[in-house]
């Protein structure tokens, strides 16, 4: 479902595409719905009376969906503006929105890791609020235009950051974060904070070392093993996607203890070649469970963008990493997909620890943004700026809100831009697919298993430790079981030697492909990890892909911002197959999808 709710003062006509009209003291909430597409929702649920009106759309883990208001939720309980919850936040996936039709006071909030999500306008005096920058889009008067200013970030990021969207005076509501609308007058409050205090390291000090081992590790299981009972109560069946890795082999194991195996079905993507997808149908077949091998994605490229949008909307890259037309056969309308979603990510395998990268060179806001570039960038700021007519790319001043985030740690400041900006605006888009038919829990990211893995000692978190020792404690079948990362090894087995002479080897086909690919136009060389298991970096260069690329880049509308020659510079390399950077062209034609469904009509 897509909804916009318009706020605007009651002697204003009503929109003309207005579903229906709910009138306060001098404001008025108009409500414009569409059944026909936007996400599926478990539990919808609404409530008007002469004093105000509620709205909730999501699934709380652990509550009952029904067609009431969700007990103890603070849209159901508490004053317009408080979204103040008793205790720990819920695990689970919600947006909801309160009127007071007495004092007019409008105030919307969502799940604190964006798992659902909130956009909003204003235009004079009237605001427009949407669980669809698409549907925003359409209903908004006048229609946002294209932000050109958005344009660098979604060239070097590969997503929107922060708060931007592709349009002008568009903005998503961040993590944890409430907007309250008074009288016309927008306020936005922190609500709540992601739980990512790091603690002092004296808490720690004269702890027996081995008892604070196991005392963690028993944490982690306990938790997620709680986590995922909590997400699957009430839930006649659940799909989850397995790889190669941990992540989802976790959930897997929490799953089977609560579910039984014929509830379970599993699906898994990727090349047929490829690790992630023999370990994956591999594990599902060993325990006996349904499991669907999805193929690639062999469509022509417009075939594939054109739902690639609908589920990204502009926000994220419109050419994917998964095989977007064959997932839609296999997530059925209802479906309820239960993730690993940021499991290695929430446990510490992104933590900082390389020396230079905690050595802080001067002031520790600087140090982070240039940390932040060093390991967040899609493509490099040197390649982008030969498509810019400036070189200043930041207008929208992301470096100092960089430099502006809170903590007492660079590991905190660190986290809190990788699990608030980078998690939530690039992996929420690029994991959640088809929400249309497919409702998505994760549990590794409910707030108590985020407090506990970030207030862990540090040694307990990196590289994923306590994480895999939970694992192997709780399901040493699962953790046993071979793995991508170790290169089709069990995850303890030394294959130092083994990973040397598997480099050496893909290093030296990928080059002679790369000189094959210049003559033939083919590819014919899918190394059995890493991120080529599920798009080549050259795919979009395949004979078949050509002429709707080269259309892409001819219809690219004139900007302000981009320098014509810098765009002809890179057709001319793709026409002729000479080196470019291929992310460069993923984000073109991210930009083209903007001009073509954004555009002005």
């Amino acid at each position: 479902m897509k909804i916009c709710f318009i706020l605007s003062r009651i002697n204003q006509p009503a929109p003309p595409s207005s579903d229906r009209r709910i009138d306060g003291h001098q404001w008025a909430l108009d409500i414009i719905e569409s059944n026909a597409d936007g996400p599926y929702y478990p539990h919808l649920a609404e409530h008007m009376d002469p004093s105000s009106y509620r709205f909730f759309a999501g699934r709380i883990a652990g509550v009952q969906p029904s067609s009431e208001l969700p007990t103890g939720h603070p849209v159901a309980v508490s004053s317009a503006a408080d979204w103040s919850f008793a205790g720990d936040e819920p695990g689970g996936s919600w947006i909801a929105l309160k009127f007071d039709r007495q004092s007019d006071i409008v105030s919307l909030a969502g799940d604190v890791f964006l798992l659902q999500r909130w956009f909003y306008l204003q235009n004079g005096e009237r605001w427009y609020f949407s669980n669809s920058l698409h549907f925003l889009h359409q209903h908004a008067q006048p229609r946002p235009e294209i932000d050109e200013r958005s344009i660098p970030y979604m060239l070097i990021f590969g997503f929107m950051p922060n708060r931007y969207t592709p349009l002008k005076g568009v903005y998503s509501v961040r993590p944890g974060q409430s907007l309250t609308v008074e009288c016309g007058q927008a306020t936005i409050s922190q609500r709540v904070h992601l739980p990512l205090e790091r603690p002092d390291p004296e808490v720690f000090t004269g702890m027996d070392s081995n008892a604070l081992k196991v005392k963690t590790c028993e944490g982690v299981l306990a938790l997620i093993r709680e986590a995922v009972a909590s997400e699957l109560k009430y839930l006649d069946s659940v799909t989850i996607p397995i790889s190669g890795g941990m992540d989802s082999r976790f959930a897997l194991g929490c799953a089977l203890e609560v579910m039984p195996k014929d509830r379970i079905v599993t699906y898994t993507y990727g090349h047929p070649n490829s690790l992630d997808f023999q370990l994956g149908t591999g594990l599902a077949k060993q325990l006996g469970l349904r499991s669907i091998p999805v193929p690639m994605d062999t469509r022509p490229v417009e075939e594939i963008l054109k739902d690639s949008f609908q589920c990204s909307e502009g926000m994220y890259l419109a050419f994917p990493n998964y095989p977007i037309g064959p997932l839609r056969d296999v997530l059925q309308p209802g479906t309820h997909v239960l993730s690993g979603y940021l499991g290695d990510t929430m446990w510490g395998s992104e933590d900082l620890s390389k020396p230079t990268d905690l050595a802080i060179d001067g002031d520790m806001g600087e140090h982070l943004f240039k940390l932040v570039l060093a390991k967040g960038l899609h493509c490099s700021i040197t390649h982008v700026r030969k498509l810019l007519v400036a070189d200043d790319w930041d207008a929208f001043g992301y470096k100092a809100a960089i430099c502006a985030l809170p903590g007492a740690t660079l590991d905190e400041r660190y986290s809190r831009w990788f699990a608030g900006d980078r998690d939530t605006n690039r992996i929420n888009y690029a994991l959640q697919m088809h929400r249309d038919r497919a409702f998505f829990l994760a549990p590794h990211v409910h707030s108590r298993i985020v407090k506990f893995a970030h207030g862990m000692p540090v040694e307990m978190r990196r590289k994923g430790f306590a994480y895999n020792a939970a694992m192997k404690t709780g399901f040493p079948e699962l953790y046993g079981y071979p793995t991508t990362r170790n290169f089709g090894y069990p995850l303890e087995k030394n294959v130092k030697w083994r990973r040397r002479i598997i480099r050496r080897y893909w290093a030296i086909m990928s080059e002679l492909e790369k000189q094959v690919f210049r003559v033939t136009g083919e590819l014919f060389f899918h190394p059995r990890s890493g991120r080529r298991t599920y798009a080549h970096p050259l795919e979009l260069q395949r004979n078949i892909h050509r002429s709707t690329v080269m259309q892409c880049l001819d219809e690219l509308n004139p900007m302000t911002i981009l320098d014509p020659k810098g765009i002809a510079r890179l057709r001319e390399a793709y026409y002729r197959r000479r080196p470019y950077p291929p992310q460069l062209l993923r984000s073109l034609i991210t930009i083209h999808q903007w001009q073509k469904y954004y555009g002005k009509n």
